[in-house]
């Protein structure tokens, strides 16, 4: 082969690749619509008050996933799903340590996140935020930024916690809500967030690893 054709057939073959892996990332915005109706609201009610919160459907029969700190001590929990219906929730098992839940509601044939491997995750590589920001009112806001770091360890409510950093925008109500990567895949759970008089950009999530074992082990005890 002549010098000309083996520089024409590495840049083919270049093109090819480039093409081959712009078609395996998906725009943000077909991520956002394909995983946004998995993403559901939580209101808590307390005593003395409510508290709002996000969630994750991992199964189609009514299993929600949740932060257990926006649910410890309710005496009620509503879900409200990205269509306006709401419907009541019961607490099915819990890892306080982890801070999760999982939740259940009477309802059937629910579209479900799928999760990626959060030991593959890197620095650097996109992520996409989706919950509820103060409450039902701003219901299903995204915002998109990287992977700041990695293995934070942090000590929340008394437990210490290793935790992917992220800067995509975490707010008081996000908490539960998916971290996504650029194929729609949970990553991680939004769980926490320096507050901006402190610092900006700063909001943490439970690896996707993590919490897939710690669902296992409450589903085989409830």
């Amino acid at each position: 082969m002549g010098f000309n054709n083996l520089i024409n057939a590495i840049e083919i073959s270049t093109a090819q690749i480039e093409t081959k892996n712009q078609a395996e990332d998906k725009k943000i915005e077909d991520i956002v619509k394909e995983e946004l109706p998995s993403i559901i609201g939580i209101e808590s009610y307390f005593s003395n008050g409510k508290i709002n919160a996000s969630g994750i459907i991992f199964r189609e029969d009514g299993y929600i996933i949740a932060n257990y700190h926006s649910i410890d001590g309710a005496e009620k929990i509503y879900i409200y799903f990205q269509n306006g219906e709401k419907k009541e929730a019961v607490l099915v098992g819990k890892d306080s340590q982890k801070d999760l839940a999982v939740l259940k509601v009477d309802k059937s044939n629910l579209p479900i996140v799928t999760f990626g491997n959060s030991d593959e995750v890197q620095i650097g590589q996109m992520a996409i935020a989706i919950g509820n920001p103060l409450g039902e009112q701003l219901s299903g806001t995204v915002t998109v930024g990287v992977i700041s770091a990695l293995n934070r360890r942090l000590k929340i409510d008394g437990y210490f916690m290793d935790l992917i950093q992220t800067d995509a925008a975490i707010n008081k109500g996000n908490s539960g809500g998916a971290l996504l990567d650029k194929e729609g895949k949970v990553i991680g759970i939004n769980t926490f967030h320096i507050p901006s008089d402190k610092a900006v950009g700063i909001g943490f999530a439970i690896p996707s690893n993590i919490i897939l074992e710690t669902i296992d082990k409450i589903m085989k005890i409830k």
